[in-house]
């Protein structure tokens, strides 16, 4: 069995705009951050787009029943940030799953070969 690794790069501006203004030394550090926590929502709302799972449901408005498609609480999701560049993602990330469950996946890189290690 053969594994292929799949990259996709969303091509929304606002993921364009706040992964320049990250990458741009120039930053200041508080932009920084806001920056990165913007690019972890906007990741988190691109990567979710096609698998989260869903139920449909009726709810009460203030006028009458309407037909809605809820996140379904049943399914669990987490997060797992790889430590430590991961981590500055995770507070966009868990703006939009709020009931996600977090994990900390940590790897150690070789200085001489940067081979990954956990």
């Amino acid at each position: 069995m053969t594994l292929q690794l799949r990259v996709y790069v969303p091509d929304h501006p606002l993921i364009k705009h706040w992964l320049g203004v990250a990458r741009d030394r120039d930053t200041p550090s508080v932009l920084f951050k806001s920056a990165m926590t913007e690019l972890g929502r906007w990741l988190t709302y691109e990567v979710s787009r096609h698998w989260l799972p869903t139920g449909e449901t009726t709810v009460t408005t203030p006028l009458a029943e309407a037909p809605a498609t809820l996140i379904d609480p049943m399914v669990p999701i987490a997060l797992v940030p790889i430590l430590r560049a991961g981590l500055a993602l995770l507070d966009g990330a868990q703006t939009l799953l709020p009931l996600a469950s977090t994990y900390h996946l940590g790897l150690v890189r070789d200085e001489e070969t940067l081979d990954n290690t956990c």
